[in-house]
């Protein structure tokens, strides 16, 4: 193990490639902030939100319907 030599520019390529990594996050999470923030965004928060409640609505009315039919 001793007789690794790592090239001269090993370090300098890693960091490179993991500076280009971060900024790309970076970038992503700056353009979700941004939908976040936006008009758009937030309607198509409240409507996913709207939708899922209307879904739990109907799934608790028929665990209490259904059973009362069905017996």
């Amino acid at each position: 193990m001793d007789d690794f030599r790592p090239s001269p520019d090993f370090r300098e390529r890693v960091m490179d490639d993991v500076r280009s990594y971060e900024s790309a996050l970076s970038h992503r999470k700056q353009r979700l902030q941004a939908f976040l923030g936006s008009g758009p965004g937030l309607v198509v928060l409240a409507a996913t939100g709207a939708l899922a409640g209307m879904v739990q609505l109907v799934r608790l009315t028929a665990l209490l319907v259904f059973p009362a039919l069905c017996h």
